[in-house]
């Protein structure tokens, strides 16, 4: 997969965001690993925000697949990655 805009968000996802969902896990806290993170994910779509502001949403799918929009644009598909 080429180095794209999708997969910077991707990226940025695990270190810049915050989901908003009730049951997200208190932060801080010890980082989740690979498996604790795709069994947590896959079949959630989260909302990313930054100043109250939602700026993208990501579906997780099986096998770290995923969809991806940045609010306003077209759903682009990819692979998440630790």
């Amino acid at each position: 997969m080429k180095h794209s805009r999708l997969a910077v968000a991707l990226i940025l996802l695990g270190h810049l965001a915050t989901p908003l969902r009730a049951d997200t896990p208190a932060l801080p806290g010890t980082p989740m690993t690979p498996a604790e993170f795709s069994a947590y994910a896959v079949g959630r779509t989260l909302s990313y925000a930054a100043d109250g502001a939602v700026w993208g949403q990501e579906q997780y799918l099986a096998n770290r697949q995923v969809m991806w929009a940045f609010t306003g644009e077209e759903c682009k598909f990819g692979q998440w990655y630790p």
